[in-house]
């Protein structure tokens, strides 16, 4: 479980592109949002049994990427 500014800093993706992408894995079932209302107010976000399946196929493509991509073809000159 992971809350939203601990998801912000490990991916460094814009509060807008992590809400909307957040929204969108919400509502196809592979991420599940929790909010506690005690103070502070916070929101969690945690895999749904349906998004852990899909952990194995992204470790293969993280395998793939690293095998075959060569990060500095990507580096900012």
């Amino acid at each position: 479980m992971a809350g939203v500014d601990e998801l912000t800093e490990s991916t460094g993706a814009s509060s807008r592109t992590l809400s909307q992408s957040l929204d969108a894995l919400t509502d196809m079932g592979l991420v599940e949002r929790r909010t506690e209302a005690a103070a502070p107010v916070a929101t969690y976000y945690s895999l749904t049994e349906k998004g852990a399946a899909l952990r194995p196929v992204f470790d293969e493509l993280d395998a793939w990427a690293q095998e075959y991509i060569d990060s500095t073809d990507y580096a900012e000159e």
